[in-house]
């Protein structure tokens, strides 16, 4: 789409500012040529509450995108956290950005009744779904099999509830929306074709049992024991762990690090952010870096003794060790070495040049010599021939003759 100019005026505040100040409409034939609107943004945007629809509504329409709730209020939870922050054009310009992407880019202002309509059935079907499962738990807490929890929700059962049921009672509760619960008395036998998977929690024993609650707590599932279990192995395998308080911070790592993955994996960027910074700093409180790090322990010299064992592995190391083969260095060394020798003791006018330079030193030398004694001779006072006043009456009889000899010859002239 091109822009006719670069500057727009606006008919409400009846300025003329850059073009880039007003938004553009899909519907050019309304706002011709270009499709940007005759209102500036912030003549447009001045009475619109993002939390209330009615009031940016009619901007979307007359821009022509659609109104979609869950996107508009996806940028409202990330960017509207701080309402006063949160001007006209705060979240409404984000949204329009957003329309521009591929997935939105098709959609107009008329598609709007029908995405409403589409996202009230989704919506609709998940609440019956959830309907179903709560139907499905109350079902399942009020049979026979499990009446002594009955009254009770599944928000209300404890870790210990959960562990003292049985696999049967497990599955009445925890039924798959597509899943019938396990068959009563009047029911025609279920054969469920679903592959069994085992899970690592299944082969845990009682034994072990206690000894991860004791380790790491009771708030922690079967499957987040044995993912705890499994950094620590890792962590204590790549690290020397020494003392009981080393022990602790390895254990506030593990834990760190377990609820990082679940941050991460259920969407929540700022938890993440902020446990990433605590893991790091407990990482670097307890020390565990590279040079601690066992695998790597063979690039560090962790003791004198070390150092020693490797400097006498061979032996003793000799006072003057030259049977090491040469580098380049010592190569020109040598190479240095053999041409000043060839030089001085090769060089046939060696010797005639080496005097000749020496005389020519001494020659100089005399030189500066007498020159300085002839300027001591001048500026010896005893040496200097002293004026009488004679000698000055007769400089300026000679001044005056001359300026009278040029007064004739002016007038000669």
């Amino acid at each position: 789409m091109a822009i006719a100019s670069t500057t727009h005026f606006c008919e409400k505040c009846r300025k003329t500012m850059d073009a880039s100040n007003f938004y553009i409409s899909k519907n050019t034939e309304k706002y011709a040529p270009d499709g940007r609107m005759n209102i500036c943004k912030k003549c447009l945007t001045m009475h619109v509450n993002s939390w209330e629809p009615t009031t940016f509504i009619g901007i979307l329409k007359e821009i022509d995108v659609p109104y979609i709730d869950t996107e508009w209020n996806g940028l409202l939870d990330k960017y509207g956290k701080d309402p006063k922050k949160v001007t006209g054009v705060t979240i409404l310009g984000r949204y329009l950005s957003k329309m521009k992407l591929k997935q939105f880019a098709h959609l107009s202002w008329a598609d709007t009744e029908e995405i409403m309509a589409e996202g009230a059935k989704k919506k609709k079907i998940q609440e019956a779904q959830i309907l179903a499962q709560k139907n499905r738990y109350a079902a399942a807490l009020t049979s026979v099999d499990i009446s002594r929890f009955e009254g009770k929700t599944p928000e209300d059962l404890t870790d210990e509830d959960y562990e003292n049921m049985t696999d049967e009672e497990l599955g009445l509760i925890f039924a798959q929306p597509n899943q019938k619960p396990v068959e009563q008395d009047d029911w025609a036998p279920y054969v469920d074709d679903t592959p069994k998977i085992e899970r690592p929690e299944d082969t845990l024993t009682p034994e072990d049992k206690m000894y991860l609650t004791l380790k790491w707590g009771k708030l922690y599932r079967p499957e987040e024991w044995i993912a705890l279990e499994q950094f620590w192995y890792k962590m204590d395998k790549s690290f020397d762990i020494q003392g009981a308080a080393h022990e602790d911070y390895l254990k506030m790592i593990c834990k760190t690090s377990l609820k990082m993955n679940q941050a991460i994996d259920c969407g929540d960027i700022e938890g993440f952010a902020k446990l990433q910074k605590a893991y790091d700093s407990l990482m670097k409180s307890a020390k565990f870096t590279a040079a601690q790090n066992k695998a790597d322990s063979g690039e560090f010299v962790d003791s004198v003794g070390e150092l020693v064992y490797l400097a006498e592995e061979q032996g003793f190391i000799p006072r003057f060790h030259n049977d090491e083969p040469k580098d380049i260095v010592d190569v020109t060394l040598n190479d240095m070495k053999g041409y000043t020798y060839k030089l001085v003791t090769e060089e046939m006018g060696l010797g005639n040049m080496i005097e000749a330079a020496l005389q020519q030193m001494q020659r100089e030398q005399e030189q500066e010599e007498g020159e300085l004694d002839e300027n001591d001779d001048f500026l010896n006072p005893e040496s200097t021939e002293v004026l009488e006043d004679a000698d000055y009456q007769e400089y300026y009889d000679e001044l005056e003759a001359q300026v009278e000899q040029d007064g004739k010859l002016m007038e000669g002239v």
